[in-house]
């Protein structure tokens, strides 16, 4: 199929698809005219509030968004209506993202996105506190990967970790930005936009020995799925804890903690590394469940034991993570953890990622020590 039919068979479908959504948008107002308008609202006021929700859905709801976009992008040869379309598109990708990294981090993005065309030079994005979202303030850009690749950046730069910011290093706050920038690019599959990001972003940094450390330790995190569930979410609740208040103690600790990942990263096959972080405003545990012998002929019970021996020593959380083949008996020792007095189940779930080199199921199961 050549270039110009292709395109021709695109613009029939856009067209079509815009066609089959007016006929569904008028037979839905008369449908409702008759059996919800009248009865349930029954004046103007009630049509005024019809119209409002339906702007507000399609304004702000990642879903909608998506639809809005497919809708403008068949008109677009009207300039306000490709602006339109490109907007929407690009809000309905990086709130869909948001969501998703919301369901393994809670808070980690709290603020949905909104972005706005401008032409500035140097436009400024940033939190709209009153309105609770993150505003994309951005030049529009013929390539489209790269609004997208501007937006993700500019939203994560703002929108990411909020009240943990002041207390992380700057080299490592640029990591975590970059890490998670390019998950929600990688998520979205948007290779045209990584590739922008990768070489006009990140690759000026890459002289940088300490930051290409910490990327390398984030992203072997973020391949065993871990990132968003442990690191990201060790540093939501530091800053729910401390903020607003400048604690220079949490700063170090931040930085240790990259360096005790870098380890965990590092570790071979068997190797019994210790996998404890305490330090003075961090205290995390993991638990891995990986040896397969061991545990059918013991069972759950040293699990245990070690659970509660780190609920003594004074820990704030206790992580279990297991993959594979390991994943069922990671299951029963998370149930019988789930039992203890001193342990309160935060969340356990399973997802697919990289364990051993290859994706395969894994799980991660998380657990708040009950103070004395």
């Amino acid at each position: 199929m050549n270039n110009v039919l292709r395109s021709k068979i695109s613009i029939f479908l856009d067209y079509l698809v815009v066609l089959l959504l007016l006929v569904i948008a008028v037979g839905s107002l008369i449908y409702l005219s008759w059996n919800l308008l009248l009865q349930a609202f029954g004046t103007l006021g009630g049509t005024v509030l019809f119209t409002a929700f339906l702007t507000y859905l399609f304004n702000n709801i990642p879903h909608f968004q998506k639809i809005s976009a497919y809708v403008l992008r068949a008109i677009s040869w009207i300039k306000k209506a490709e602006l339109a379309s490109v907007r929407l598109t690009i809000e309905g990708n990086l709130n869909t993202s948001r969501d998703s990294i919301n369901r393994e981090a809670q808070g980690a993005m709290p603020y949905p996105v909104k972005v706005e065309w401008v032409r500035d030079e140097s436009p400024e994005s940033f939190v709209d506190k009153y309105r609770g979202e993150v505003v994309v303030r951005m030049r529009h850009h013929k390539y489209e990967p790269r609004n997208l690749a501007y937006a993700t950046m500019e939203s994560v730069s703002k929108g990411f970790l909020p009240t943990a910011r002041i207390y992380i290093d700057g080299k490592v706050n640029k990591s975590l930005n970059f890490t998670m920038t390019k998950k929600i690019l990688s998520e979205l599959r948007k290779t045209e936009a990584i590739d922008y990001f990768l070489s006009e972003v990140v690759k000026p940094e890459s002289d940088d020995a300490e930051l290409r450390t910490h990327l390398t330790t984030l992203e072997k995190l973020d391949e065993g799925g871990v990132f968003t569930r442990l690191v990201v979410r060790e540093l939501v609740e530091l800053g729910r804890r401390l903020y607003p208040r400048y604690d220079e103690e949490a700063r170090s600790d931040t930085q240790k903690l990259m360096q005790f990942l870098k380890k965990f990263t590092e570790r071979k096959k068997g190797e019994r590394n210790d996998l404890n972080f305490r330090e003075k405003r961090i205290k995390i545990a993991i638990m891995l469940v990986a040896e397969r012998e061991k545990f059918y002929v013991t069972g759950p019970e040293p699990y245990k034991q070690w659970a509660e021996s780190i609920a003594e020593k004074g820990y704030d959380t206790l992580y279990v993570l297991a993959g594979g083949v390991m994943v069922g008996p990671a299951r029963i020792v998370i149930k019988e953890l789930e039992k203890s007095r001193r342990l309160e189940t935060i969340k356990s779930e399973t997802y697919v990622a990289k364990h051993e080199g290859e994706l395969k199921e894994n799980i991660c199961g998380v657990f708040k020590v009950k103070p004395l």
